[in-house]
C-alpha cells in the first residue's frame, strides 16, 4: 500500500485565513485537524483541535482550573472574541505541530519514518504542491500491524 491510497482526506486552509474561520471549518467539518497551506500552496502545517482550543481559552483558566468554574458555556461570545484579528498564521506560531509530507508513491515506512523524525501524529501526502489528503499515526499503524 502507498501514502496516495491510504491518505484521507483533511480540509486544507490558508495560512492567511482567519482564526475564526478556521474555528469554523474545525466545527463544520466535524474533524480535529486541518491542514495548513502557504500562498504558494505548499503545506505548512497542521492546526489540531487543541490548538484551537488553547487560542480560544484565557492563560489564567489554565494556570488555576478552580476559576474555570466561574465562566459558564453563555460566555462562549467573550472566548470566540479571542479570535479577532487573528489568523491560522498567529495560531500556528504559538500551536502548531510539524508537518511531514510524503510523495502520494511513499511506502508505508517511509511514511512512519517521517511521522518519527519530525514527531508528528499526522504527515501530509503531496502530488507535487497539491495537498491529497493525510495519514494518521492510527491508520499508519493499522497497516503496519496486520498478518
Amino acid at each position: 500500500m502507498r501514502a496516495g491510497e491510504l491518505a484521507r482526506p483533511y480540509p486544507v486552509i490558508s495560512i492567511t485565513a482567519s482564526a475564526a474561520e478556521a474555528g469554523r471549518m474545525l466545527a463544520q467539518e466535524d474533524v480535529d485537524v486541518l491542514l495548513v497551506q502557504g500562498d504558494d500552496g505548499v503545506p505548512v502545517g497542521a492546526l489540531h483541535d487543541i490548538g484551537l482550543l488553547n487560542a480560544l481559552l484565557p492563560h489564567y483558566l489554565v494556570e488555576d482550573r478552580a476559576l474555570a468554574r466561574v465562566v459558564g458555556e453563555g460566555d462562549a461570545d467573550s472566548l470566540w472574541a479571542r479570535l479577532d484579528g487573528k489568523t491560522v498564521a498567529d495560531l500556528l506560531t504559538s500551536h502548531a505541530a510539524p508537518l511531514p509530507t510524503v510523495p502520494r508513491d511513499a511506502t508505508l515506512v517511509q511514511i512512519g519514518v517521517e511521522m518519527c523524525a519530525a514527531g508528528a501524529a499526522l504527515v501530509a501526502v503531496v502530488d507535487g504542491t497539491v495537498i491529497l489528503g493525510g495519514v494518521t499515526t492510527s491508520a499508519l499503524l493499522t497497516q503496519l500491524l496486520q498478518p
